[in-house]
C-alpha cells in the first residue's frame, strides 16, 4: 500500500517541480516575497525574540523560583517528613533541608578563624552521603565527615585533601574530606561546610526550588498544606513571587509586542503571494484548460497550483531565514532562537498555501471549452 502510494505520489511532486521550473520568472517573484517577508520579520521582531530570550535566561533562574521555610522555634524543629513530601511532588526541582548551623574551627590550631557547619538532608545531600561513605577517611571515632566550599578551606587553613575542624561551642569533630561547588540558589551560604546525614532528627531551614516560574504559586500553596502542623509563629516562608510576577510581565510585554508585527508582515507576504498566483492563474488559462481537456480533475489542478505555492514558500522562508541569520551574526547580533525561525518559516508557508486555495478552486471550477478560447 506504501508503495503505491509513494509510486502515485512522485508523478504529482515532479510535475509540481517541472512547473515551478516553466514558470521561472514567477517561482522567482514568489521566492522572494517569502524570503523578503521572513527576513523583515527575523531583523525586527526576530531581535525582539533574541533579546528576550536573554533577559528571561537572566530571569529565569532557580533564585526567581525558590521558596524558603525557617524554623523560628528552637523547640520545636520542622520535621524531616516535610522534605520527604514536599520532594514527591512534581513541580518541584529540588528541595534540600539543612540543620542548626554552629560555628567550627581547625582541629589543629582549635582557634582562628570560624566557618558555619551545617547538617544536610534531602536529594541534594544524597549525592554528598554517597561520596562520604565511599570515602575512606569517612568517619573516625564519633565524628561526621563533610564537605567544603573553596573559600572554607583557606579561612581553616586547611590541606587541599582536607582536615579535621572541630565545633566551637561543643569540641565535636568533623572530618573534611572534599570540596564542594554550591548551586546558584545556594551560594549565598558560602563559606560553609556541609555535613550530609541519612535522616536527621530535625531541619531548621528548607530550601526548595519550582521546575518554573508558574508553578511557584502551586507550590507555595502545597507548602503551606504541609506546614498545618506549625502556627505561623514557628516558621517563616519566604518565596521569590515578585522575581516570577516580573518574568511573567517581561515575558508578555515583550511578546505582545512583537505579535502584530509577525502578523502583519506575514499577512502582506501571504497576500502578495495569493496575488501574483492569481495573476498567474489569469494568464495560464489556456493551459490550464488544457489540462482540463485531457482529463485532468478539479482536484488536480488545485494539488498542482497549491503545491507550487507550498514548495515555493518553504523554500523561499528557509533561504530568506538562513540569509538573515548570516546577516545578523555578521553583524554581531543576537540570534533569534531556533524554534522562532522554524516557527516563522512554517507560519509564512501555511498562511501562504492557504491563500492560494482561492484562486486555485477558482481555475478548477472554470468550464475548459471556454477556457481554451482564451487567445
Amino acid at each position: 500500500m506504501r508503495a503505491r502510494r509513494s509510486g502515485a505520489l512522485w508523478p504529482f511532486l515532479r510535475e509540481i517541480i517541472l512547473s515551478c521550473r516553466a514558470q521561472l520568472v514567477t517561482s522567482l517573484v514568489v521566492l522572494l516575497i517569502a524570503g523578503g517577508a521572513v527576513g523583515a520579520v527575523l531583523g525586527t521582531a526576530g531581535l525582539s525574540a533574541a533579546a528576550q530570550s536573554k533577559v528571561l535566561s537572566t530571569v529565569d533562574n532557580v533564585g526567581t523560583r525558590s521558596i524558603s521555610i525557617y524554623a523560628t522555634n528552637p523547640a520545636k524543629p520542622l520535621e524531616p517528613d516535610i522534605l520527604d513530601a514536599l520532594e514527591k511532588l512534581d513541580i518541584v526541582e529540588s528541595v534540600i533541608g539543612f540543620g542548626v548551623t554552629v560555628d567550627v574551627v581547625n582541629a589543629e590550631l582549635n582557634a582562628g578563624k570560624r566557618v558555619g557547619a551545617r547538617l544536610v538532608y534531602g536529594g541534594f545531600a544524597r549525592d554528598l552521603h554517597q561520596r562520604a561513605t565511599s570515602h575512606a577517611a569517612a568517619h573516625y571515632g564519633d565524628g561526621l565527615a563533610g564537605f567544603a566550599t573553596p573559600d572554607a578551606f583557606d579561612l581553616l587553613g586547611l590541606p587541599a585533601e582536607g582536615g579535621g575542624v572541630r565545633v566551637a561551642q561543643e569540641g565535636r569533630e568533623i572530618t573534611v574530606i572534599g570540596d564542594i561547588t554550591l548551586p546558584e540558589h545556594l551560594a549565598e551560604l558560602s563559606p560553609t561546610i556541609l555535613v550530609p546525614v541519612e535522616r536527621p532528627e530535625g531541619l531548621s531551614a528548607i530550601f526548595l526550588a519550582a521546575r518554573s516560574a508558574d508553578d511557584l504559586p502551586l507550590l507555595t500553596d502545597l507548602v503551606r498544606g504541609q506546614m498545618r502542623g506549625y502556627t505561623s509563629q514557628e516558621y517563616n516562608l519566604a518565596t521569590s513571587q515578585a522575581y516570577a510576577s516580573l518574568r511573567a510581565a517581561i515575558d508578555g510585554e515583550l511578546t505582545a509586542s512583537s505579535h502584530s508585527l509577525i502578523v502583519g508582515v506575514l499577512g502582506a507576504g501571504a497576500g502578495a503571494t495569493m496575488l501574483v498566483v492569481w495573476a498567474v492563474v489569469l494568464l495560464r488559462r489556456k493551459d490550464l484548460g488544457r489540462r482540463r481537456a485531457l482529463g485532468a480533475s478539479r482536484l488536480m489542478i488545485v494539488g498542482l497550483t497549491v503545491g507550487q505555492v507550498a514548495v515555493l514558500t518553504l523554500l523561499g522562508a528557509s533561504v530568506g531565514a538562513g540569509a538573515a541569520s548570516a546577516v545578523m551574526a555578521g553583524l554581531g547580533q543576537a540570534l533569534p532562537p531556533w524554534d522562532f525561525q522554524a516557527a516563522v518559516v512554517v507560519a509564512l508557508a501555511a498562511a501562504s498555501t492557504l491563500l492560494c486555495i482561492v484562486p486555485a478552486l477558482w481555475a478548477a471550477q472554470r468550464d475548459p471549452l471556454t477556457e481554451l478560447r482564451v487567445p
